[in-house]
């Protein structure tokens, strides 16, 4: 899902890497490799992002599509999120797709004929409860506690929303939050995660990145 807070492999990668896949800059063949190194940037003085080498002995400078998509955005914004690490409180819409993204998840780690839209559903309230235990400012996102409810209501339709595109009894992961790194002609170095590669039935592969914002069009 966009945005998501949490505590998953994605927070290894110390600039936020996000998807694979979105906003990459010049052509690169991607290298899958274990999470592992954290990676940090730095802005240059002029309008690109520092491709300076990393110190002896340091970690070397990569970007995350999500981190190339700030700097394209506001090259400040950008300096807030990964030279001075401002903490951000996240909305309630970032919240919600990381619960309904842990859903999706959990999902998967059923049997096959167990994947059902039901089963789906009840993880939804266990998982709530669990990630707002884990960040209880969450709660100040809210205007009222009534409006929790409505707000889970939301979760439940995308959740719908999923079954409708996709039925889970008929694929398995291959992979999940699988990390990935490419170097582009202009010698940066990306990394980010792909959500799940998923094995068809007759053995086709597709990497799917779950989103709880607007769908894109068919061109994308």
């Amino acid at each position: 899902m966009e945005g998501h807070i949490g505590t998953s492999p994605k927070s290894a990668v110390a600039d936020g890497a996000g998807s694979a896949g979105s906003n990459a800059v010049g052509s690169a063949a991607p290298v899958v490799q274990p999470a592992g190194a954290a990676a940090s940037t730095s802005p240059s003085s002029g309008t690109q992002p520092s491709l300076s080498p990393s110190p002896a002995g340091g970690k070397r400078n990569a970007l995350s599509p999500s981190r190339v998509k700030d700097f394209k955005q506001c090259p400040l914004l950008f300096r807030f999120r990964c030279v001075d690490r401002l903490e951000e409180p996240g909305s309630l819409a970032t919240h919600k797709g990381t619960v309904v993204h842990a859903v999706l998840e959990d999902l998967f780690d059923l049997p096959a004929a167990q994947r059902t839209e039901a089963a789906a559903q009840a993880m939804l309230e266990p998982h709530w409860q669990a990630h707002r235990e884990a960040n209880p400012a969450v709660m100040d996102l809210f205007d009222d506690p009534s409006q929790v409810g409505p707000w889970l209501e939301q979760g439940h339709a995308l959740i719908s929303n999923y079954f409708r595109m996709e039925l889970p009894q008929r694929l398995e992961q291959a992979q999940r939050e699988l990390f990935v790194q490419a170097k582009t002609d202009s010698g940066l170095l990306q990394r980010g995660f792909v959500d799940r590669m998923n094995v068809a039935p007759n053995g086709a592969m597709r990497v799917g990145d779950d989103k709880n914002g607007t769908a894109p069009d068919q061109s994308f």
